[in-house]
């Protein structure tokens, strides 16, 4: 029992990392109505750029500004290509095209950072805490205050800004938005805005929690996301709690079936989920008519 206890605190922690990128994925899934697949490649752009950096000399404060940058640059690329320029009719083929910039960015960074692993600094203490017991990484409990500060301050903008005001219009009453003069797409530039310092935070939290990138930290930030997505059932709340419950499962099914097994465990818990509510995964059209 004090195994599956301590397995579900670090599944919760380990889940706050799947929030931050579910949140982003629900962002422009609401809005667009459409996936970006190129998102963990976004992340995985920044987190390289940050350890280039602090190899070069950068330092922690380097190590931020380069995280920033690249995953900006990165992120604005992305909505340009495949998400700004093909609305309407286009707008099947934006996720296709989210797909091919996924495997240009990656190709991109491993031609940057040659190598199967790549480290990331430690921007924080790294230090174990205990209590009743139960064991918890520094690392892990900054992510998680990490996580929660972007969340409030993405609640912020959308409960409390003219913009965010907007932006909720357009994702539950598209139709009356538009006749009340909300132009969508200003909105939807507004979304990857957000999501953009979504993936900025992701990048830097995961490397910081990580210390070790990968080239299959794009897929793997990808797949978590969109998992996290489905289990929640595609808003903003249900993305994070989703996150969360996701990172939890993973991690009990870890110590009851064993590590090997906990990837099929959380297989098995999205077929459950698609089978007991298809139709859970519901998004705002893309553009209204």
């Amino acid at each position: 029992m004090g195994d599956i206890l301590q397995a579900a605190v670090d599944g919760g922690l380990q889940g706050s990392v799947y929030a931050l990128v579910a949140l982003s994925f629900a962002l422009t899934f609401q809005v667009l109505g459409r996936v970006n697949l190129a998102y963990g490649a976004v992340v995985m752009a920044g987190s390289y750029a940050g350890g280039l950096a602090f190899a070069a000399g950068g330092g922690t404060l380097g190590t931020v500004a380069a995280c920033i940058a690249v995953t900006g640059l990165s992120g604005l690329y992305v909505d340009r290509l495949c998400f700004s320029r093909l609305e309407g009719r286009w707008r099947d083929v934006s996720m296709v095209a989210s797909f091919a910039v996924w495997m240009q960015v990656e190709e991109a960074v491993t031609l940057v950072a040659p190598g199967h692993a790549f480290p990331f600094p430690s921007l924080s203490a790294d230090r174990m805490l205990t209590v009743q017991d139960h064991t918890v990484r520094l690392d892990s409990l900054v992510v998680v205050g990490g996580t929660a500060l972007a969340a409030l301050i993405l609640r912020a903008i959308v409960q409390g800004s003219r913009r965010g005001v907007a932006l909720r219009a357009v994702v539950s009453q598209p139709r009356a938005a538009a006749l009340s003069g909300i132009d969508h797409r200003t909105m939807a530039r507004f979304a990857a805005l957000l999501g953009i310092g979504l993936a900025a935070t992701a990048a830097l939290l995961i490397g910081n929690l990580q210390q070790q990138l990968t080239p299959m930290m794009g897929l793997w930030v990808t797949m978590k996301g969109l998992a996290a997505l489905i289990v929640g059932g595609g808003g903003f709340l249900g993305a994070a709690v989703g996150a969360v419950c996701l990172g939890v499962w993973e991690a009990v099914a870890g110590v009851l079936v064993g590590r090997p097994m906990a990837e099929a465990a959380t297989h098995l818990l999205l077929l459950g989920v698609v089978i007991v509510a298809p139709g859970r995964l519901q998004s705002g059209p893309a553009e209204p008519r």
